[in-house]
């Protein structure tokens, strides 16, 4: 397994409610917060290929690895925010 830099909070990607955007212009940008600020996460090798791949042919190399993985997170926590949220509700037994 590949070893990646993830971290928590940072620019908000758009909800469903804002202008749809482009996937170029949603994750092919660079975080504003840097890598070394983050913790370590590991991905399949497959998984951290094919990343690569994304970043190299549609962000020609200038978007970091850490970025396009934080902007992808980042987008789906803001899609999923609701349904996170309603699970880990449901997910937090009583005790009594």
């Amino acid at each position: 397994m590949k070893r990646i830099v993830v971290f928590g909070r940072g620019k908000v990607a758009p909800t469903k409610e804002s202008k749809p955007q482009d996937y170029k212009s949603l994750f092919m940008h660079e975080a504003e917060t840097t890598a070394r600020s983050g913790k370590t996460a590991y991905i399949s090798k497959e998984h951290h290929e094919r990343i690569i791949k994304i970043v190299q042919v549609i962000g020609k190399n200038e978007v970091s690895l850490f970025s396009y993985i934080h902007n992808v997170l980042e987008h789906h926590f803001a899609t999923y925010k609701g349904d996170i949220t309603d699970l880990y509700e449901k997910n937090i037994g009583q005790i009594f």
